[in-house]
């Protein structure tokens, strides 16, 4: 199973902004650059990009004002993270270019699902976290 901790899309204006976790975090964290680029671990990720930290992970990430960027971002975890990420070929702290149409909407709808007390919306949420990855 994948459980979606925390997502939320940040228009980051003028200001720059850096991010250093010496210890990482205890979940994933996935970050899709909408418009603009980020410097993940001093590498450029650029719109319709993603960039992947595994859990325990130092991370090191600035963004540039004068980039004007927005970007999504997904806390998740799971007990089968890894083998998933693994057998997608999906090679953590890269730069990953999303194939298709931009997956913005998928944000929104895992966003939604979280902040929604239905019955089903913690296994939409779910979904869309998968199906996010599978993109």
């Amino acid at each position: 199973t994948i459980e979606a901790v925390s997502s939320d899309r940040i228009i980051c204006g003028d200001t720059d902004q850096m991010t250093i976790r010496k210890n990482g975090r205890q979940d994933w964290s996935l970050f899709y650059i909408e418009s603009g680029c980020g410097y993940f671990d001093g590498k450029v990720v650029t719109a319709g990009q993603i960039w992947i930290y595994p859990p325990a992970v130092p991370q090191k990430y600035v963004i540039y004002g004068k980039d004007q960027t927005i970007y999504h971002f997904l806390h998740f975890t799971g007990s089968f993270v890894a083998e998933m990420m693994q057998s997608l070929d999906i090679e953590p702290q890269t730069s990953i270019t999303v194939s298709g149409n931009p997956i913005s909407k998928v944000f929104d709808s895992i966003q939604s699902n979280m902040n929604n007390d239905s019955p089903t919306s913690k296994l939409e949420a779910e979904y869309h976290t998968i199906y996010l990855l599978c993109q």
